[in-house]
């Protein structure tokens, strides 16, 4: 399912890297705004030091 994921997004424009190092790259973190309601909600890494603050 990856390289067919891969060959997809590439087939839309995206430029695609497939690493098996996964020390290579950074955590993910995210803060997503409801443009309906304005609420903020949030998620992180769970396999790293981290945290999702706002105010």
């Amino acid at each position: 399912a990856p390289r067919a994921l891969a060959a997809e997004l590439a087939q839309r424009g995206h430029q695609v890297e497939i690493a098996y190092d996964s020390t290579s790259y950074g955590r993910g973190q995210i803060v997503l705004r409801d443009p309906a309601s304005g609420v903020l909600c949030g998620g992180t890494e769970p396999r790293t030091d981290s945290q999702i603050a706002v105010w």
